[in-house]
């Protein structure tokens, strides 16, 4: 069994501006979503939510779709919106207030 990894939704600070806040998986409909296809995997990755120990998933439906992170951490520091990703990845663009 692999660990558990600590996933995050994120963007930049000035889109968010531009939106009602995002407080719900619910509120993303008609934000500009980055989606991503592993390799492995022949589907769009489902989104994983947990708060207070009620989990959801959301299959969201990206204006984009990526098959490395890398390219999606690109594509959210120029501004496309909301990308999910495991925390670590974010990490640097979190800690420099990048990303929110």
């Amino acid at each position: 069994m692999s660990p558990l990894i600590h996933t995050t939704t994120l963007a930049q600070r000035w889109p968010l501006s531009n939106y009602m806040p995002t407080k719900t998986p619910r509120d993303l409909a008609g934000r500009r979503i980055i989606s991503i296809r592993l390799p492995t995997y022949t589907r769009i990755c489902v989104w994983d939510f947990e708060r207070a120990g009620l989990e959801q998933n959301v299959r969201v439906e990206g204006q984009v779709i990526f098959n490395a992170s890398h390219h999606i951490i690109a594509a959210t520091l120029n501004g496309l919106d909301v990308a999910f990703l495991p925390e670590d990845e974010f990490a640097p663009h979190i800690e420099s207030t990048e990303l929110v």
